[in-house]
């Protein structure tokens, strides 16, 4: 199950399915439509607002954006389906008229948040480029000439630093085979 059962999941499905399905169809829809944008769904003033409108104490407001945007950040990360996000929705408990406007919700405008999230990373700094050495130990005083072979990479990232990485050839193997790995599953994605 995508979505862990907690105590605060279970208190935003007892809250939700206490409020009208348009309210918080409307609520989620504003989540998708400022995904992306800096400034925040809803503001401080309107929260105030809505713990007028909704009957519900500030707290429960709160705890209901939160999870709306937890919801939308889990399907965008999933590549959820309309289908699929309901799915999940009814596992949790949420009523089926309120899934049922969410989903369609999603699936009108979730493609555009999953788009946006594959041609732009998740992180500030990516990387831009490697470069390497390979290095030999020859020698050293405990145990006299040896020839240990140790790679060196060098990780520049677009932020302008640097990470530099020393791994021994069974470190490199591993290493590599771990890369083959994270090869394999963006493969399976694409």
């Amino acid at each position: 199950m995508v979505f862990e059962r907690t105590a605060k999941l279970d208190r935003f499905v007892l809250v939700a399915n206490g409020l009208d399905a348009s309210r918080l169809k409307s609520l989620f829809s504003r989540t998708v439509d400022h995904f992306h944008s800096e400034e925040e769904a809803i503001s401080r003033e309107q929260k105030n607002q809505l713990v007028d409108s909704l009957g519900l104490a500030l707290e429960d407001v709160q705890l209901v954006l939160e999870t709306i945007l937890f919801i939308v950040q889990t399907a965008a990360q999933n590549k959820f389906s309309g289908k699929s996000l309901a799915k999940h929705l009814n596992q949790l408990g949420l009523e089926d008229e309120h899934v049922r406007l969410l989903a369609g919700v999603w699936q009108m405008k979730g493609s555009a948040i999953i788009t946006s999230l594959m041609q732009s990373g998740f992180y500030s700094a990516q990387l831009d480029n490697i470069t390497w050495s390979l290095d030999v130990e020859v020698a050293n005083s405990a145990q006299g000439q040896t020839a240990i072979p140790n790679a060196k990479l060098q990780l520049n990232l677009t932020d302008g630093e640097s990470i530099t990485v020393g791994m021994n050839e069974e470190q490199l193997e591993l290493f590599y085979t771990q890369l083959e790995q994270i090869q394999s599953q963006l493969d399976a994605l694409a």
